[in-house]
């Protein structure tokens, strides 16, 4: 799911209860290289991006075949600092197999995933981010002035 809003990790911690939970919020952290951010916005091709973590999640189920629930949720538009912008959970009855698969998915999100974030600083700058999407590596990057750099 893409979301606008807060994510609460406890409900999503209750759409996965089973006998071993791996979970991972990730937050928007306050400072990247001396610059104070204020946050990050974040846009997706949701169409492409829902078919992609379809695809993740039937690659953990054939890599760990004792996943019982995934469920992913990434916010889309401004998250302020200290926020979560992603939340996983996924079960299983094995706590290593829980981890490891947590560990595939967050990879796999920034991997596959069509996602874009702006990191906005305190002095108005702002940087948007390469996605570390193997087809969007070699893409070039329209800075805050519309100039094109690589």
């Amino acid at each position: 799911n893409f979301e606008p809003r807060l994510l609460p990790s406890t409900n999503l911690c209750a759409l996965c209860s089973s006998n071993s939970l791996g979970e991972i919020p990730r937050v928007v952290l306050s400072s990247f290289f001396l610059l104070n951010n204020l946050g990050l916005e974040y846009e997706a091709y949701e169409l492409m991006a829902q078919s992609k973590f379809v695809k993740v999640c039937a690659d953990i189920r054939q890599c760990w075949p004792t996943v019982v629930h995934i469920c992913v949720h990434h916010r889309l538009g401004w998250v302020k600092v200290r926020e979560a912008s992603v939340v996983m959970a996924i079960s299983s009855p094995h706590r290593h197999d829980g981890h490891q698969a947590i560990q595939h998915c967050i990879s796999q999100l920034k991997a596959k995933i069509p996602i874009w974030k702006k990191e906005v600083y305190d002095t108005q700058e702002v940087s948007w981010k390469l996605s570390e999407c193997s087809w969007s590596l070699h893409s070039k990057v329209h800075n805050e002035n519309g100039n094109l750099s690589e």
